[in-house]
């Protein structure tokens, strides 16, 4: 339209959700803290920052995340505290 100009819309691109429903007493009985199983599914999906290097002056992350095809969360295998490997399923 005529004289119409910089629209801008409130509509944003929604980011993806992952619900994980957690079993607490199972979990505590396998030796599994709620915030260590988010900890470990956030890690296998938005990856970490295990380091930092630097380039002429400025700071870069090093990110490091399972590839796409590797990301099925219910093989993700949780380390439980006596050092039992747990499956998330």
């Amino acid at each position: 339209m005529k004289g119409i100009r910089e629209i801008e819309h409130s509509m944003k691109e929604g980011r993806l959700e992952l619900q994980i429903q957690i079993d607490r007493k199972r979990a505590a009985q396998m030796g599994l803290r709620t915030s260590q199983i988010a900890m470990t599914v956030r890690s296998a999906i938005q990856g970490g920052v295990p380091n930092r290097y630097k380039v002429d002056g400025k700071e870069y992350d090093l990110r490091v995340q399972l590839k796409w095809d590797d990301r099925n969360l219910e093989n993700l295998l949780l380390t439980a505290s006596l050092g039992t490997q747990v499956p998330l399923s």
